[in-house]
């Protein structure tokens, strides 16, 4: 690996410089680090103990420990606030799924799946209700918007979970129309336990809620994100 200095170089500053690294973003360095993946597995595992997932449009880095307590040093960890966008974020991942389905698609295909903000918004309002019929804020949509998810869908954006793509220029157009794409991250989440979190969430709520449980390629979970 001496010999790819440069090569070596940026792989390690794209992967460590975001929560995800996808093809798309450099897809020579991406490619390279698919060919050396053991190398720089073991590298991270050696040196930090972390765990480096990668699969055909994604590459990710995991610890389970955090070494700094203090929170003003935790700017790369995805932090969910409260139990309502905790299972905002899990009701996504269960659209993700339906809209794979609904397009015929699956999470390998090169192509990843768009959606309006509007469709989300009603499903997120309808299992919303579902799941707590006995409030009555969770019946209006633009409630569920203003108090749920106007905070999170710019922290999706932020940690690459979801992209908004370019609007019209010279046109406006409502929120409802505006288009996001889902990223391949959101497939890296252990969607086999999206009822039992939900369902622990409900009987446990917190006042501060971290990231989900992922699951790696063989199966597995990881509980930190670099």
């Amino acid at each position: 690996m001496e010999r790819y200095g440069e090569e070596v170089q940026s792989v390690l500053n794209l992967l460590t410089e975001s929560a995800y690294f996808y093809c798309g973003d450099n897809e020579n360095a991406f490619y390279f680090l698919r060919r050396y993946e053991s190398a720089f597995a073991e590298f991270f595992k050696t040196c930090f103990n972390w765990e480096l997932i990668t699969d055909d449009k994604c590459a990710r880095l995991y610890k389970d420990k955090i070494y700094n307590d203090c929170r003003e040093t935790r700017l790369v960890m995805f932090q969910l606030r409260g139990r309502d966008e905790y299972i905002a974020f899990m009701l996504l991942l269960e659209f993700y799924e339906k809209l794979l389905e609904q397009d015929n698609m699956t999470a390998g295909d090169r192509e990843n799946p768009h959606f309006r903000f509007g469709d989300l918004l009603e499903f997120e309002r309808r299992r919303f209700c579902e799941l707590f019929p006995e409030r009555e804020d969770v019946k209006d949509a633009e409630t569920v918007r203003k108090k749920i998810l106007r905070d999170l869908m710019p922290k999706l954006c932020d940690y690459r979970f979801l992209r908004e793509l370019e609007r019209p220029a010279g046109e406006r157009i409502s929120p409802e129309r505006y288009i996001y794409e889902a990223l391949p991250a959101l497939y890296h989440y252990n969607s086999a336990a999206l009822e039992r979190s939900i369902k622990e969430i409900l009987r446990s709520p917190a006042a501060e809620t971290g990231m989900p449980e992922a699951e790696n390629q063989e199966g597995g979970e990881s509980d930190g994100e670099q």
